[in-house]
């Protein structure tokens, strides 16, 4: 026996309870409804937990994040294997948001990421109120089901449920340059024509640079697109037709050549880029439906011309402006250089002479030094000379009055 209460989960096993909260895996203890199915799974239906699955060895949690509708969980129902009724077959869930529906697949294999095939019932699906009653969920002996909510009484005939595989099919409707609207067969006649094609509030924009090739029928852009590099906002319109489902369609779409990665899942129906460079591009979109298979890419190719300063012969007359500058300032470096060279050896040859003259100063004065010696020398010799005859003489007057003495 399964009891569930707001403290968590318990089994009855004769006189012994084995209890089951949020610590053994459960997504919350709230527990509000309880379903045992036939392939002996428990369902238990949480308040602000969602939905929880307990097979005998482990617990699978279904919420918000796998694609249930709320984590309120009302009522739980089930449609069984062979029942003939093959679309219906799985786990019926009502919540306080709407009606969900959890496949088989989801029920054997998990629910993965990004392949949501729990699916979900709402107004527009002609649901009269979304808000549903607590263990209002019924399956009659006719496989009928039925909710009850606050506001009506909801009937399902599962016969009824269709999972044919549509794929939408999307496709361009327009594109929009600088956030004006553009009719492509009046421009396309303009431009033959070489007339002026204004747009804009104040009709200031002159389209005829806008270059293609020819417009698709019931639809409004243009084939073989080269814009100007100063038309570089565009805003690409799409849509896509699902009769069944048309509130489910959902998009994605990546611009190749500015986008790394497809962007998000949404619902809008046009995508906008700005001030774009020059470039090819190519614009890829697609579409799901109530099927969750993606369409095939619609694709969608322009390209951005370059301003005339960025273009190949732009750049080749700047490679031969550069060249020719090169050029220009390689002979006036070695025109510098010769004239410079001139220069040191007109300084060199300046300062050799200025040496050689001093040189010859110096020994000019040491011609003079020496000269200048010689005569002192000289007039020293000639003193001696002197010196040694008044010397001579004293001697022989000595020695004269030396013999007169004696005589």
């Amino acid at each position: 026996m399964w009891i569930g209460t707001v403290a968590g989960l318990n089994e009855i096993k004769g006189k012994s309870v084995i209890r089951f909260t949020t610590q053994e895996g459960l997504s919350n203890n709230n527990i509000k409804n309880m379903l045992l199915d036939s392939r002996g799974n428990i369902w238990v239906g949480t308040l602000g937990g969602g939905l929880n699955k307990y097979d005998g060895k482990s617990i699978t949690v279904f919420s918000t994040k796998s694609g249930l509708s709320d984590d309120q969980i009302r009522s739980i129902v089930e449609v069984k294997r062979d029942s003939l009724h093959k679309n219906a077959e799985g786990i019926w869930v009502s919540t306080d948001n709407g009606i969900d529906f959890i496949t088989n697949d989801v029920i054997e294999h998990g629910n993965i990421p990004g392949d949501n095939k729990i699916e979900i019932y709402k107004r527009d699906d002609g649901l009269k109120g979304e808000d549903f009653c607590s263990n209002s969920g019924y399956r009659d002996s006719e496989n009928k089901l039925w909710w009850g909510s606050v506001k009506s009484l909801t009937s399902l005939d599962v016969k009824t449920i269709s999972q044919e595989k549509i794929i939408p099919d999307v496709k361009l409707t327009t594109l929009y340059l600088d956030e004006n609207y553009v009719d492509y067969r009046s421009l396309k006649d303009s431009i033959e024509t070489k007339k002026d094609w204004f747009v804009g509030e104040k009709k200031n924009q002159n389209f005829n640079r806008v270059t293609f090739t020819d417009v698709p029928a019931y639809c409004n852009y243009p084939l073989n697109l080269k814009l100007p590099y100063d038309i570089n906002n565009l805003s690409f319109r799409y849509a896509s037709t699902d009769l069944n489902s048309p509130h489910k369609l959902k998009y994605q779409y990546i611009l190749e050549g500015a986008d790394r990665e497809w962007h998000q899942v949404t619902n809008e129906t046009k995508a906008v880029y700005t001030n774009l460079g020059a470039g090819p591009y190519t614009f890829k979109v697609r579409a799901r439906g109530a099927s969750e298979i993606w369409s095939e890419p619609f694709t969608y190719s322009f390209t951005i011309l370059p301003p005339w300063w960025k273009t190949l012969w732009a750049y080749l007359a700047y490679l031969l402006f550069l060249i020719f500058v090169v050029m220009r300032y390689s002979a006036w470096k070695n025109k510098a250089l010769l004239t410079r060279q001139k220069e040191l050896e007109k300084t060199v040859i300046e300062r050799t002479a200025d040496i050689v003259e001093e040189k010859n100063k110096v020994q000019e004065k040491s011609r003079i030094i020496e000269h200048k010696q010689e005569e002192i020398l000289d007039s020293i010799r000639y003193a001696k000379r002197i010196q040694q005859s008044l010397l001579t003489n004293e001697k022989y007057i000595h020695k004269t009055l030396e013999r007169l003495r004696r005589k």
